[in-house]
């Protein structure tokens, strides 16, 4: 599912190729909190209520009102603490690096992020009742190099499929470089043939050879004369012709 990118001010360039928030089901912790927190004071209004039991002195009412207000801030404090860490949590992954965005409340955020080509081996789990029945848990990542780092993105819709998605993502980025790097090693090689051919294979003409001679026409010399021929000046020149 692809995303608008003002999700990632960093990455405005690049396109979204996965974009999951954590799943629903993860808040229904929080969700059962708030409701409890929410529903305690009402609850024990109504018990108080019906039994015309009164434990409050007289007068006590304003400082009950104010009380009860800053109880009930509290817990919309708490609930929107916990929408804000839901809704601004997410994965995100790029055409080039895997973002992992995890707040934690509401001026705390930890941001991951590391390069497909750096991911060695991308993995999925699923631990729990709740995680099983609803499909969502942990996709975990493993990058290479010197240091290597375990990247734990919890609570992700269809966590397989993410992890296949990931791992179908970096064996293109492999293929690729791969592709790259074959074509700057033929590149390399057939400079160095050219390079290194025969200087007698072309050579070019140098001050010192000599020009050749201008172009001139072929001439035969006739042949002698000789006593009883017929000499072609002669037949032109009308003169006597001897034997």
């Amino acid at each position: 599912m692809e995303e608008k990118n003002f999700f990632l001010p960093d990455h405005e360039n690049e396109k979204i190729v996965i974009f999951a928030r954590r799943h629903f089901a993860s808040m229904l912790g929080a969700i059962v909190i708030v409701l409890v927190m929410f529903l305690t004071p009402i609850i024990l209004w109504l018990a108080v209520k019906m039994s015309n039991f009164t434990i409050f002195p007289e007068g006590s009412l304003p400082f009950l009102i104010i009380g009860v207000s800053i109880y009930y801030l509290i817990v919309v404090t708490y609930a929107f603490t916990e929408w804000v860490s839901y809704y601004y949590s997410y994965l995100a992954v790029t055409e080039n690096d895997i973002i992992d965005i995890n707040q934690r409340g509401i001026f705390n955020r930890h941001i991951t992020e590391v390069s497909l080509l750096r991911v060695q081996d991308v993995s999925a789990q699923i631990k729990g009742f709740i995680p099983t029945f609803f499909s969502y848990g942990d996709v975990i990542a493993e990058s290479a190099g010197e240091n290597t780092r375990t990247y734990v993105i919890d609570n992700i819709p269809k966590p397989m499929e993410v992890a296949n998605k990931i791992l179908d993502m970096h064996n293109e980025h492999i293929a690729r470089e791969e592709r790259a790097a074959e074509i700057i090693t033929a590149e390399g090689d057939l400079r160095k043939q050219v390079i290194g051919a025969p200087a007698n294979i072309v050579q070019p003409l140098s001050s010192s050879t000599p020009p050749c001679p201008p172009f001139s026409p072929i001439t035969t010399a006739p042949p002698p004369h000789t006593e009883g021929d017929i000499n072609q000046n002669d037949l032109n020149q009308g003169g006597e012709i001897k034997f």
